[in-house]
Order: structure tokens, then C-alpha cells, then sequence
């Protein structure tokens, strides 16, 4: 009952209401203040005041009596001065910083107006639509990690702007941007006039030319196996011989006439899964259907000779 009324008193002072609760619930006998204090110095850090709450010296007398402890204790002087210039300066430049996005907003909202007399560089699209945002409030390089490969390709040049990833910008609006970065030069500026890296553009033609002779040989391929890509019902006859492919093959040659230039060309009819490895014979009796359509397919003998042919 003692503890009840000390406790009564204690609410009062720190307009806490728990005595409602304090028969029920043991009571916390430490105010852990660790979370609220700078781990270096072991002070108050003002980043966190918000989360403290302050109460009078009457409060903290009768805490003290009644059992309670403070780890660490703080008061009026335990303000880390040291954190706070830090913290001072952290919002000075986080201020200036906004500043110099909007400046920066507004530089490059302005209308592209070409000059003949002015020199244009290229630059990362997603940058500058990035830059543009309104929540955006500090200014990165448009060269760097993130933004540079929408300009620069793997060999260190300039890409061939497949995906048009970079646009020109004029060279007062790229100088304003080394300005408000503080830097004279960036590590590299590629101009209008400059040619797109020659590797890049040979591996792409390279490539562009391996999907058309894909392209054609499946389409020699379909007209040999119209069947097969329509999986039109194979007719048995009398007296023919007749394979099976897996239907794992099957699956993937179908994905590969279909989109050559998307999914690759299955390496082999490879039988393993409907032989036995021990004594290298069929798992199952074809003559029982239940498996066809599961886990093998049928195709005639000129159907598998061109499928050997190609994929054997």
C-alpha cells in the first residue's frame, strides 16, 4: 500500500497515470536512458530529445527514494555539445544541399535552346529524370556508379545508346553542374561529336546477325515439322517405324521455334530420362498410352531425321 501511495505521488509529478495498474504489473525499477545517449561521449545527443521526456527535480527526488534509478543520469548539463555542432552542421549542409537541388531543378527545366556557338555533352537520362523529382534533395554526380553506365559502356567509352539511356545537354547547363559539384572536370566527358565505341557496336552487329540466321533456320525447320510445332495427332501406319523424343525436349524445341531470339536452341534429344542407366532400356511399355503426352512424344521417321540432324 506504501509503494501504491509513493507511486501516486510519483504520477502526479510526472503526469503518468499507472496506479491503475500498478497492483497487477511489477514496476520497472531503472529509467534506461542508454537509447537516448551519444555512444562516444555517453551524453545526451540532441538528435534524440525528441524521444526524451523531461521531468522536474521534485519527480526525480521522489523516484530516487522510492528505489528508482537513471542509467545513465542525465540533466540539464548533460547536452552533448560536441554532437550538437555536428548535428548543427549535418542540417547547415542538408539545407545548403536543397538549395542546390532546386537550383539545379530549375537549370534543368529550362528549354533546350541549341546554340550553334555551344559545344553539347551526354549525359544520363535517368539522372536528369531523376534530378528533376521533387523529393530528390542532394545533388550526385551524374557520373557516378549509378548513373554512369547510361553513358559510358564496359570498355570505358561511349555507348551505343541501344536502350537510350543518355541525352545532350547543353555546356552551360553540364559547367553549372561541375559548379554546384565543386569539381572542374569529371573523369569523363564525352561531347555530341563523339563516336560510339566500335567493340560495342561490332558485338552488336555480331549478335543482330546471329538472330537472323536463327531466325531463318527456324523457320526451314517449321516448314520441315509443321506437324510436330502444330502437335497435330501422329496417324500410325502399318509397317513404319516410328521414335520417341522426351517431352522435356519437346517442351523446349516448341519455346524455341516460337521465339528463337529469346530462348535458346536445345543442345540434344537427349534420352536419359526414359532409359534405364543399369541395362540401358526403355522404362516404359508404349504400348500402354498413359504415359504419351507426360513424359514422351511420337514422331514419324522423316520428323526424327530431321531432328537428328539437327540435335543429335
Amino acid at each position: 500500500k506504501k509503494q501504491i501511495r509513493d507511486t501516486d505521488k510519483i504520477a502526479d509529478n510526472l503526469d503518468v497515470d499507472f496506479k491503475d495498474t500498478i497492483e497487477t504489473e511489477e514496476i520497472c525499477k531503472v529509467f534506461c536512458n542508454n537509447k537516448i545517449t551519444c555512444e562516444e561521449h555517453l551524453k545526451l545527443n540532441p538528435a534524440f530529445i525528441k524521444f526524451s521526456k523531461r521531468i522536474s527535480d521534485v519527480a526525480v527526488d521522489i523516484l530516487l527514494k522510492s528505489g528508482y534509478t537513471f542509467e545513465p543520469f542525465l540533466d540539464q548539463d548533460s547536452l552533448c555539445l560536441k554532437c550538437e555542432n555536428v548535428l548543427l552542421t549535418d542540417q547547415k549542409n542538408t539545407l545548403s544541399n536543397a538549395e542546390e537541388a532546386e537550383e539545379l531543378k530549375k537549370i534543368l527545366c529550362k528549354k533546350f535552346e541549341k546554340n550553334s556557338q555551344e559545344d553539347f555533352y551526354w549525359i544520363s537520362k535517368k539522372w536528369i529524370i531523376d534530378m528533376k523529382k521533387k523529393s530528390t534533395k542532394e545533388i550526385v554526380s551524374p557520373f557516378s556508379t549509378e548513373y554512369k553506365t547510361g553513358v559510358i559502356c564496359e570498355h570505358q567509352n561511349l555507348n551505343t545508346n541501344k536502350k537510350n539511356s543518355r541525352v545532350l545537354l547543353e555546356e552551360k547547363k553540364f559547367n553549372k553542374i561541375k559548379e554546384i559539384l565543386k569539381i572542374k572536370k569529371f573523369e569523363i566527358e564525352f561531347k555530341a561529336d563523339t563516336e560510339e565505341c566500335t567493340i560495342c557496336l561490332s558485338e552488336e552487329f555480331i549478335f543482330e546477325e546471329k538472330k537472323r540466321e536463327a531466325v531463318r533456320d527456324v523457320s526451314l525447320e517449321k516448314n520441315c515439322l509443321k506437324r510436330l510445332l502444330s502437335k497435330r495427332n501422329l496417324i500410325f501406319e502399318p509397317d513404319c517405324n516410328y521414335f520417341v523424343i522426351p517431352i522435356e525436349f519437346f517442351e523446349s524445341w516448341k519455346r524455341h521455334m516460337k521465339e528463337p531470339t529469346i530462348y535458346e536452341k536445345p543442345e540434344s534429344i537427349y534420352l536419359k530420362g526414359l532409359m534405364c542407366e543399369e541395362h540401358l532400356g526403355f522404362i516404359f511399355d508404349f504400348n500402354d498410352m498413359e504415359y504419351y503426352d507426360e513424359k514422351f512424344y511420337f514422331v514419324d521417321e522423316n520428323e526424327w531425321e530431321e531432328l537428328r540432324i539437327r540435335y543429335d
